[in-house]
Parts: structure tokens; C-alpha cells; sequence
């Protein structure tokens, strides 16, 4: 198949679902009227004889040539020479003529009846094939005759001058002479630092002594030398930095993901209002907040995260739990203590919850814990508590159900004699 190079972008009416290119030689299908490329679609059918797009039945005799409209339509449109070196861009269909006729980058026959090799058409019109072998008169090397004038102007046995000191030298001397050329302009060997003499090398050595940056040579050098260092050594800590940026990056990801797992339980106090606190609580947050802000501002004046975070959520310490024996404060006996665990392992042991229910509890507020413990600690003895207070529940359900079954009973034992009591008066009624 022909390959186009086209300069603009085509109809997607006219790219071949196949090919995924503007139709060539384009044939249609009787059945389903689908347009493809001609040897896209006898490609098709020598694996699968259905149409590729609606897989309906399709054969050889099923295809016809397609409408007019759409081979004009493709022949129009614009496409570059592919010759290498030419830059015609014409019409599809016009292409051919050109390279024909026109295009001078195209490859014909070489003119030398007696060459079997191929020229471009602009190098045809000699009568001389080009192809030819010649001799060098330098370096008596063989090489074609079209490739004669570049050998010429590179060939290393080829004499030249000098453009500082008009000397005749070899071609591939050229490098070492300009390395030693007393007449080639040079730099001081200090420019690097700051010298700005610039003239011939034979001068070099009269500017040396006078040059400001020859005496302090060795400080240069040194200075240099810890420049690199300095360098070196900026490159590693710059690498450094890169790797505990990456750290600090993952560490605020793996900080917001644990913030949005913790859910209302990660706010800090200043956040939320202390008066949607329990009572009991703003004591303590009020007593903690002056504390909590000093002690956990940065040197760049932004506050910190500390244990102070959770303050808000939590009540303040039992006081019997930190009383000492001779406070005057009553104890808890161990087996107490076991006890009170037993039943609930996170509530603490002066809440009182009538305090939930002698005002309006706010939305988010939740049930004070023991702070003796961690999070995980804390919310795997509320799921402990909830799940002791749903089965307390669902067993006083059933307390009620079978009380209520009961006195229903008695109820109905009741009724029963009363409506014989009921039946002997009527009756004793009705004998009088």
C-alpha cells in the first residue's frame, strides 16, 4: 500500500477503519454500505468473512467501487514529495506526475549506459557518469567522481596556510600547530579568576610577571580546590534535602490520611467553642488551653501538635483517682476498681449522667472516656460497653415481653371472672 505524507489533518469521514488512514482505491459493501481501503478489506476477508464493522456476512462479490464523490474527495487532499531534499506539496492524485516528470530528488537510471547504479535527476544531466572512480593528486586515495570537490576540501594531505602566521602546513597538522602557534591568539592563564589580557601566545610570557593574579597563584589554586569541595559537597546535601523533602511528603500524606481516620476526634481546642463542651469539661479546658498554647508554639510562631490536641474530648482526671491516701478523699478498693472496669471499662468514676440531659449536648460531643489508656484502647472499651449495653437491653426486651405476656394473662384471668360473675347476677336477675 502507498504511503502519503499528508500536510493536513483529514475527515475522520475519510480515514479507513482498518488502516486508520485516508482511503486508497476505495470499494464499498453492498449490504451495509461500509467504505474501506480496497486491499484493507481483502486483507479482512482472508481472515474472517464478515464486515469488520457490524460483523455482518460479507464476500469478494459483496464489494463494489465507491462513490465518485469519495475518491475525489481523497484525491484532493494534500500531500508532501516524498523524495528526500524536495518540499512539493501538490494533490494527492498529482503526485504521480510529479515524481514522473518533475520532482529532481527522485532516483532515475545514471546516464553512463554502462552504470547500473541510480543518480538523482538533478545529477543526470551530465554526460559523465558520476559514479566514476578518480584519483586523488594529494593523497592518490581512489573515490567516486561526485564525491571529488568534498574530498578536496578535507583531504588531510592537502596543503593550507596558517590564518596567524601565513605558514604552508598539512591538513591534519592543522590541530597541533594552532596548539603551538607563537602568532594564535590566547588568554591569560588566570582569565578563569578575572584576568582580562587577551593576545599572542610570543606576548603571553612578557604578561605573566606583570599579571595581578600571578602573584596570589597559590591562594587561587587553593581556592579552587575548597570551591570544589564546597561544591561537591552542596550537590550531597542538596540530595539530602530532595530525599527528606520525599520523607516530609509522605509523612503529611500519611498525617492527613490518620487526621481524616481520626474524624471528629483530631480538633484542636482553639477550633471549638469551649461552651458546646460538657460543664465538667470546661473547667479543664479552660485551666489546660493558657498551658497548652505556650508550651506548643514552633520557633516560626505557628502552634504544634501535641498531647493538648484531645483535651477538648476528654474529661479532666477522677479525683479519687489521683488523691493520695491521706487526702481525705474516699478510695477505691482494688476488687472496686475490678468491678467498675468489669462493667465499663471507659467510663470514669465521677460522671454523672444526668449532666448529658440538664442541657442541650452538642452534635459532635461524645462520652467521656478513661484517659488512662490510648485511643485504641479507649474506643475498643466503648465497643465493649456498647456491645454489654446492647445485650442488657435486648435482655430487658425480653424481661418486658414476658412480664407483659404474663400480666396480659392474669388480665384475661380477670376478665373471665367477671364476666362469670357478671352471668350469675344476670341470671339471678332474671328469677326474680
Amino acid at each position: 500500500m502507498a504511503s502519503y505524507n499528508y500536510t493536513e489533518s483529514t475527515n475522520s469521514n475519510l480515514i479507513c477503519c482498518i488502516c486508520r488512514m485516508p482511503f486508497i482505491d476505495p470499494v464499498t459493501t453492498r449490504a451495509c454500505s461500509h467504505t474501506f481501503c480496497r486491499e484493507c478489506i481483502l486483507e479482512a476477508l482472508k481472515h474472517s468473512l464478515h464486515c469488520p464493522v457490524d460483523r455482518l456476512p460479507l464476500t469478494i462479490e459483496g464489494l463494489e467501487h465507491a462513490d465518485p464523490i469519495i475518491r475525489s474527495l481523497v484525491d484532493e487532499l494534500l500531500v508532501r514529495c516524498p523524495s528526500e531534499g524536495c518540499d512539493h506539496v501538490c494533490q494527492r492524485d498529482l503526485l504521480h506526475g510529479h515524481l514522473l516528470d518533475a520532482c529532481q530528488f527522485v532516483l532515475v537510471p545514471c546516464p553512463d549506459k554502462s552504470c547500473t547504479q541510480s543518480v538523482q535527476r538533478h545529477s543526470s544531466e551530465g554526460v559523465k557518469c558520476i559514479h566514476t572512480p578518480v584519483v586523488c593528486s594529494t593523497c592518490e586515495s581512489e573515490i567516486a567522481f561526485s564525491e571529488y570537490e568534498e574530498h578536496c576540501s578535507t583531504c588531510a594531505d592537502s596543503s593550507i596556510v596558517c590564518e596567524h602566521c601565513d605558514s604552508e602546513l598539512r591538513r591534519a597538522d592543522q590541530e597541533s600547530h594552532l596548539a603551538s602557534c607563537q602568532s594564535a591568539p590566547i588568554s591569560c592563564v588566570h582569565s578563569s579568576h578575572g584576568c582580562l589580557w587577551a593576545g599572542q601566545r610570543r606576548s603571553l610570557e612578557s604578561h605573566t610577571p606583570t599579571c595581578p593574579y600571578e602573584a596570589i597563584k597559590g591562594f587561587l589554586t587553593l581556592h579552587s580546590t575548597n570551591m570544589t569541595a564546597l561544591q561537591e559537597e552542596n550537590a550531597l546535601l542538596r540530595a539530602k534535602v530532595d530525599a527528606l523533602q520525599g520523607h516530609i511528603r509522605s509523612s503529611n500524606r500519611d498525617l492527613q490520611a490518620v487526621k481524616s481516620a481520626l474524624g471528629p476526634w483530631y480538633m484542636h481546642s482553639a477550633a471549638r467553642p469551649s461552651s458546646e463542651l460538657p460543664i465538667h469539661i470546661q473547667h479543664h479546658v479552660a485551666s489546660t488551653s493558657s498551658h497548652h498554647d505556650s508550651s506548643t508554639m514552633t520557633s516560626t510562631g505557628s502552634p504544634s501538635e501535641g498531647p493538648g490536641t484531645f483535651a477538648s474530648y476528654f474529661p479532666p482526671e477522677s479525683p479519687a483517682s489521683t488523691s493520695s491516701p491521706n487526702s481525705g478523699q474516699p478510695n477505691h478498693t482494688p476488687q472496686e476498681r475490678r468491678n467498675a472496669q468489669r462493667t465499663s471499662p471507659n467510663i470514669s468514676y465521677n460522671w454523672d449522667p444526668a449532666s448529658l440531659t440538664s442541657r442541650s449536648v452538642a452534635r459532635d460531643v461524645v462520652a467521656p472516656i478513661d484517659l488512662s489508656t490510648t485511643l485504641e484502647g479507649s474506643l475498643n472499651g466503648l465497643r465493649e460497653s456498647m456491645v454489654t449495653l446492647t445485650t442488657t437491653v435486648e435482655s430487658l426486651g425480653r424481661r418486658n415481653e414476658i412480664a407483659l405476656t404474663n400480666e396480659t394473662l392474669r388480665l384475661n384471668e380477670e376478665i373471665m371472672s367477671i364476666r362469670a360473675h357478671m352471668h350469675g347476677l344476670r341470671m339471678q336477675v332474671c328469677l326474680y
